[in-house]
């Protein structure tokens, strides 16, 4: 479908944009850019429901109104694909929502790790209530707000040695863990071995997915967000941590559980989301590890290729440099045994004589 500049000016000044989007099989934003693009006024926000009150705003006059090119719209075919895609992706978002998470209670945790974190996690909840004389049940069962009103809403946990690398609140480190218990599990199934591995002058241990000596690193932790600071945000942190960092701003959890793959220089992550919070995601993350190991040997069995390759390459030049260095050599003792045998003869001669 074609419009052209004029008619689409018309167009958008004949009725609203959102009902005028779906005649051309585009989203109001889509015919906004386009619009925008080829400069084309719009109505102000607001214009059509002043035209029904009988106020009726100025209409501007088309900035250039020779040029006036034909301007290529969605047919109906590609309007159909683009509202089949848009369906396929709803589908799979009711999809994603509807997993049931597979966590199991604390009692039920099978990897030893997942049971020493989980008990570091405790002796964190009991040294913030004794510290501060809130209770985590009470928090537990209350309403969460935002900004942070209750220590449980913005202390973390970090994990320490052979604990399950962790740096989050306590409500999503208690998440964080029933999930890493599931997961190692799942990858066990796949062959995949998960260690804890020191790391060199720290206290905290780095996880690594590994799988014929190839492996991948991740950790789960839960970002923040930087606000302004006030005195009851100071007066909280004081609560728990004895000091205050000071500054006109502070950071706040955001409360989105996060696990992170190959560190900081190739990170990925897969997050809580609206449509899927991280534990009905964990097929996917067993996926996402599966796949990243695989790519590893795929590209580590590649380079030894283009390695045997440069290696096969390097000897053909060494060889070619030998045959030109020996063919040298060759014509050069060539020459002198030439002029050597020239001397001879001319001697011959000269006693013949």
């Amino acid at each position: 479908m074609e419009k052209s500049r004029v008619e689409l000016y018309e167009l958008v000044w004949a009725k609203p944009m959102t009902h005028l989007a779906k005649e051309l099989g585009l989203s109001d934003v889509g015919l906004r850019k386009i619009c925008v693009k080829f400069g084309i006024p719009l109505p102000l926000r607001g214009h059509w429901a002043r035209l029904q009150v009988g106020k009726q705003d100025p209409r501007p006059e088309l900035p250039f109104e020779n040029n006036n090119p034909q301007i290529r719209l969605p047919d109906e075919e590609t309007a159909d694909s683009r509202e089949q895609l848009s369906l396929i992706r709803k589908l799979a978002k009711k999809a994603e929502q509807a997993v049931e998470p597979v966590l199991r209670e604390p009692q039920q945790f099978k990897d030893i790790r997942c049971i020493k974190t989980y008990q570091a996690i405790l002796e964190r909840i009991k040294d913030l209530e004794k510290g501060t004389g809130q209770s985590y049940q009470d928090y537990k069962d209350g309403r969460r707000s935002f900004p942070p009103k209750k220590v449980f809403d913005m202390a973390f946990f970090s994990s320490l040695e052979d604990q399950i690398p962790i740096t989050a609140t306590i409500d999503n480190a208690l998440r964080a863990v029933a999930i890493a218990d599931v997961v190692i599990e799942q990858l066990a199934a796949l062959e995949i071995n998960v260690e804890l591995r020191a790391v060199r002058d720290s206290r905290v241990c780095e996880m690594r997915a590994e799988r014929g000596g190839r492996h991948l690193e991740f950790r789960f932790w839960e970002p923040s967000t930087k606000a302004t600071r006030s005195s009851a945000l100071t007066s909280l942190e004081r609560l728990f941590t004895k000091y205050s960092y000071g500054g006109d701003s502070i950071m706040l959890p955001r409360h989105i559980l996060t696990i992170e793959f190959d560190g900081r220089y190739n990170r990925s992550v897969i997050q809580d989301k609206v449509s899927a919070k991280l534990e009905q995601q964990i097929d996917h993350i067993v996926k996402r590890v599966d796949d990243k190991l695989k790519k590893k040997a795929a590209d580590h069995l590649s380079h030894l290729e283009w390695q045997r390759d440069y290696e096969r390459k390097k000897a053909i030049r060494l060889h070619n440099v030998r045959v030109k260095e020996d063919r040298a050599q060759q014509l050069e003792r060539a020459v002198c045994e030439s002029v050597d045998f020239e001397k001879s003869q001319q001697l011959k001669r000269y006693s013949s004589s």
